[in-house]
């Protein structure tokens, strides 16, 4: 089934306890906590108490989202990242791959030398790792995701897809249906083309079919999968709550609609 799920980045500063309330509030069923605003890597006791504190508050840990740079940052310190995912009880780690250079061809044999023995690291501990699509790493466009991430057939290597900016509906959903299998995670943020602040129900017809392709890249109904709010519009709590119930209705929907279609 598919939930929303709320970065704690998206409250850059914020406690812990408010975090969770503001996500309980809104109607997110989880959180990705992340190392650059609530809990650095390594601090394994930090980690296992707000993996508690999640619990007590009715909610999940959906990824544990990290600053980690494969190829860039040593690779030593990624077991300290693993160890407090652990403790969060994330089934998930966010990184991103290295600098982007002119030669996509490049970055792909860099990625497929060093990615492979940190995702059998991920591997033991049934942690996958996920990738961001961030400017200025050598994933930040659909082709270059598509090039990279689909260089490597290994279960534990997904990609943390959202729609880019400035991309058509066909573009992203061509690219998605490309790496369908390897998508772990959906990331949706307030901002448009040039940078308009809206929310997920003014492109609800995408949202749906985007929703339905990761839901169908297997699995069990009832196999948690998450969309994660990274932002949301203004920043309001009536926005959060709006885009929450918006992935939440659609989740629901498909849920019905795939128990039909197995059964």
């Amino acid at each position: 089934m598919i939930n929303a799920a709320l970065s704690s980045a998206a409250l850059l500063g914020a406690p812990t306890d408010l975090i969770l309330r503001t996500a309980a509030a809104a109607g997110v069923r989880g959180l990705v906590w992340s190392s650059d605003s609530s809990i650095e890597s390594g601090d394994i006791a930090g980690a296992s108490e707000v993996m508690m504190a999640t619990l007590k508050a009715g909610l999940s840990t959906a990824s544990y989202s990290t600053l980690f740079r494969a190829g860039v940052h040593d690779p030593r310190k990624f077991a300290d990242i693993l160890a407090t995912a652990r403790a969060l009880q994330a089934p998930s780690v966010q990184l991103w791959a290295g600098t982007k250079s002119d030669s996509v061809a490049s970055d792909t044999k860099r990625f497929a030398a060093v990615v492979p023995r940190l995702a059998d690291m991920g591997a033991k501990e049934g942690i996958a790792l996920c990738f961001g699509m961030g400017r200025g790493s050598a994933i930040d466009t659909y082709e270059r995701a598509t090039a990279l991430i689909g260089a490597l057939d290994h279960p534990f290597i997904k990609l943390c897809w959202e729609p880019l900016p400035g991309a058509s509906f066909d573009t992203a959903m061509e690219a998605f249906s490309v790496l369908s299998g390897r998508v772990g995670l959906l990331c949706a943020r307030s901002s448009g083309p040039v940078d308009q602040n809206h929310l997920l129900r003014d492109k609800a017809e995408d949202w749906l079919l985007y929703l339905d392709a990761l839901d169908e890249q297997g699995g069990s109904p009832d196999m948690a999968r998450y969309v994660v709010i990274r932002s949301f519009k203004d920043g309001t709590a009536a926005s959060l709550a709006d885009d929450a119930r918006l992935i939440n209705t659609w989740s629901e929907k498909l849920r019905r609609y795939r128990r039909r279609r197995l059964y």
